[in-house]
């Protein structure tokens, strides 16, 4: 992934992981809620991730691969 700006200078994997399942989960029309059901986690979990405050799980981080086929 190329850094185009300062802010992506400062990013950190967190942030750059949680941009990145948000790109993917508004490309596909899905809301948190509606993403969380169809990967079984609380929409709660997958907003901290979005925002960058806690990294998934590894169970978690295949269960999105699979379902966005990454």
């Amino acid at each position: 992934m190329e850094l185009n700006n300062e802010d992506d200078a400062r990013a950190t994997p967190r942030t750059v992981l949680g941009r990145r399942l948000r790109r993917l989960r508004e490309a596909a029309g899905l809301s948190q809620r509606a993403l969380a059901d169809k990967v079984g986690y609380p929409h709660t979990y997958l907003s901290r991730v979005e925002r960058g405050e806690q990294l998934p799980s590894q169970a978690l981080a295949e269960d999105l691969d699979t379902h966005f086929a990454t």
